[in-house]
């Protein structure tokens, strides 16, 4: 059976290795998924796209077997991105600007008609550190609603993630290992930015380790009137 949600406006599906046909053209892509020890990754998300192709449409993942190997059949003849993604062991999805690493480059497979099978390696790279925490009210101590955070890469101002807590103002985000600005923003509160205990600067650049844990309680205070 195919699930099928809407994620961030995508529409998704899961697939097992092989099992989906797509454009009910023959060709096929096969590989294997890697960490960044060169292990194989068992049950990993693997989906695909063509270069400068739009995102917001359907997404389908297919599933690796115990051995980190996967297949993709049905593909029109063309080129080719191959993406992973296993948040469970904290690998967000390489598709994801946010998160790119230049250190792990995407791989990039051309389907032919005259050609073989290609056989392709994807990497997930070193798992990414989270960051959790409460967002609440410097005062009373009480979650927030309608909270906005933004993580922003300075290196280029369109690698950010955007997003906010759960209704508690419990939040978990995974984060590259990479500089980052941390900003949260609410109505009738101050914008919160992060910075280091005792710095004078306005906003610190954060930088975790590859599988760090940080937790970050956020208070922020009311506007004055």
């Amino acid at each position: 059976m195919t699930i099928v949600a809407a994620v961030a406006g995508r529409a998704l599906s899961q697939s097992t290795p092989g099992a989906q046909n797509i454009d009910g053209a023959p060709g096929e892509i096969r590989g294997r998924v890697l960490d960044s020890e060169g292990k194989p990754v068992a049950q990993a998300w693997v989906h695909i796209r063509r270069p400068n192709m739009d995102l917001n449409g359907r997404v389908i993942f297919y599933y690796t077997d115990r051995n980190g190997d996967f297949s993709i059949q049905g593909l029109t003849p063309a080129e080719y991105m191959v993406f992973v993604v296993k948040e469970k062991d904290r690998h967000p999805d390489t598709d994801i600007f946010f998160y790119s690493n230049s250190q792990v480059p995407v791989p990039h497979v051309t389907v032919s008609q005259t050609q073989g099978t290609p056989f392709v390696t994807v990497q997930t790279g070193p798992p990414a550190a989270m960051i959790t925490g409460r967002v609440v009210d410097a005062s009373s101590h009480k979650p927030i609603a309608g909270v906005l955070v933004t993580f922003r890469r300075p290196e280029n101002q369109r690698m950010m993630l955007v997003t906010g807590p759960k209704r508690r103002g419990d939040y978990s985000f995974l984060l590259p290992s990479a500089p980052l600005t941390i900003q949260v923003t609410a109505h009738g509160y101050e914008t919160w930015t992060y910075h280091r205990t005792g710095s004078t600067k306005q906003t610190d650049l954060l930088t975790l380790a590859p599988g760090q844990n940080m937790q970050l309680i956020i208070r922020m205070k009311r506007l004055r009137k």
